[in-house]
């Protein structure tokens, strides 16, 4: 195998809370529930005008569990729901396939997972927000990348190479709905196909991990 190095910039992540600062916060007192309805009607657009991927998923997190999960259609369509007043933690995702799996009973600060081989061929947007439920609230909450997307060509492999592999580390294997990646450090491999120009790896999306390099490894 032929092994090389790419620079890239490190991935800030969000850091986790500390445990003395978990602490204080679980022994304040709860402002106790309202028992108010409120409505609230949320649109759905990208940061950059990027054509966003359908359908949008939307997950609504009170702070112990998600309370309400729904897919629009259409990035058009506009997210309406009734619950009682207060604050809560909304999150979107456009380009959330099958592919990804969480757990059963998740909250706000649980994981999406990507399969073994942590990689998608169909990017991944995010965005988020914190909601002030009242009687009436309307919000546009923006998504933006959560992956980035290697392309590349090999051309310095050997003439009788009958396949070929690209192997790439670190990556993380999965991202959080409060907008955190796993930084677990797995690596990944892309199938390559021949051309007249060498070896292409298709336009493949991950999700970064924190690191000042990229190593890209060719599996011939």
């Amino acid at each position: 195998y032929i092994s090389c190095m790419m620079a890239c910039a490190a991935t800030a992540c969000t850091p986790y809370q500390l445990a003395e600062e978990e602490s204080e916060s679980q022994q304040t007192p709860a402002n106790p529930p309202s028992t108010e309805q409120g409505e609230l009607a949320l649109l759905v657009r990208s940061t950059d005008n990027t054509p966003l991927n359908s359908p949008i998923t939307v997950f609504l997190f009170d702070d112990q569990q998600c309370i309400h999960q729904t897919r629009l259609e259409s990035p058009q369509d506009t997210y309406q729901f009734q619950t009682f007043q207060g604050t809560y933690h909304l999150t979107a995702f456009a380009g959330l396939t099958d592919d990804y799996q969480w757990p059963k009973d998740y909250t706000y600060e649980s994981f999406i997972q990507l399969p073994e081989n942590p990689a998608s061929i169909t990017p991944l947007m995010a965005g988020r927000t914190d909601v002030q439920l009242s009687k009436n609230t309307r919000l546009t909450v923006q998504l933006s990348n959560a992956m980035t997307v290697l392309q590349t060509t090999l051309t310095q492999v050997p003439q009788d190479a009958t396949q070929v592999q690209l192997e790439v580390s670190p990556v993380s294997s999965a991202y959080s709905f409060s907008g955190k990646y796993k930084n677990d450090r797995k690596s990944c491999r892309i199938d390559c196909r021949k051309t007249s120009d060498g070896w292409a790896a298709p336009s493949t999306y991950l999700l970064p991990a924190a690191s000042t390099y990229t190593l890209l490894t060719v599996h011939v």
